[in-house]
């Protein structure tokens, strides 16, 4: 009774902790939404404010030309007409109210920005607490989940194997999290510059600038390469298929050899007694 009672209590703590597991994923996942609209959003503040800083350039030189322009007809009288003192004021005038718009766009751009950059810090540290989160219910769960029928069996055990299993599944867990980070870092931002460059294309496109979407087309290519790359290392990183084909000490020796070329470290394996497949 007393382990009939166990099992109801650990089926229910099972329970309860799998349904808290997919709301914070789902929770995640929503705050992952949120962080890339925010990065489209900041990309886009960025390019409008790069684009009123030139326009802010721009008029600002047009000003004081027509500030000099101004101060010309004022004091030579004589030889302008009053016609053409009033269309210099009324350059000078409308040129300083633009700048001053442009101005004000342009600090309300750079706040914005600003605001976007510290809001997608808050959100990548909420998705890493929420990582976080899941790594330990599911360490719980793994625990929790093992045969219920050997419930007195486990409770009337050493330590020691609760702890080498609690090793065990936490190496585990650690391992999911290494390449759900490596895809994040890597695959994941690629496929997001990926569909920014393809989005700056078609703008690009749709204003017939087609020479620039041939080189933002270069950049994509290299992208998307750089993605298969990333894809082919995180396979290999898992079990290399070389491991089936050769044994492991020739995949071992193909390992030292790439290390060693990519690092420029020498490298030297050895190994003690006979090969076993």
């Amino acid at each position: 009774m007393q382990v009939d009672a166990i099992d109801r209590v650990i089926k229910h703590a099972i329970e309860v902790m799998e349904n808290s597991k997919y709301q914070i994923f789902e929770i995640s996942e929503n705050v992952r939404m949120e962080r890339e609209s925010m990065n489209r959003e900041l990309q886009q503040a960025v390019e409008e404010a790069r684009e009123t800083i030139l326009q802010v350039d721009k008029l600002e030189f047009e000003y004081r030309r027509g500030r000099i322009r101004l101060t010309e007809v004022s004091r030579d009288f004589h030889k302008y007409t009053e016609e053409d003192i009033r269309s210099a004021y009324e350059v000078a005038t409308q040129l300083q109210l633009q700048l001053t718009v442009f101005r004000e766009k342009e600090n309300h751009l750079k706040l914005r920005r600003n605001d976007l950059q510290k809001r997608i810090k808050n959100a990548e540290k909420q998705v890493e607490r929420a990582e976080t989160l899941v790594l330990q219910v599911n360490v719980v769960l793994e625990y929790l989940s093992g045969d219920l029928n050997q419930v007195t069996r486990i409770l009337e055990s050493a330590k020691n194997r609760q702890l080498l299993g609690l090793k065990i599944i936490l190496a585990q867990e650690e391992e999911r999290k290494r390449i759900a980070r490596e895809i994040h870092d890597g695959l994941a931002q690629t496929m997001a510059n990926v569909v920014l460059r393809s989005e700056i294309s078609e703008r690009m496109l749709a204003k017939q600038e087609y020479g620039m979407v041939k080189e933002e087309l270069g950049v994509l290519k290299g992208q998307v390469r750089t993605g298969l790359e990333e894809v082919r290392k995180i396979i290999f990183n898992l079990r290399p298929m070389a491991l089936d084909d050769l044994g492991l000490e020739p995949t071992m020796r193909k390992f030292a050899h790439e290390y060693e070329e990519k690092t420029k470290i020498p490298t030297h394996l050895s190994n003690e007694g006979r090969e076993a497949r």
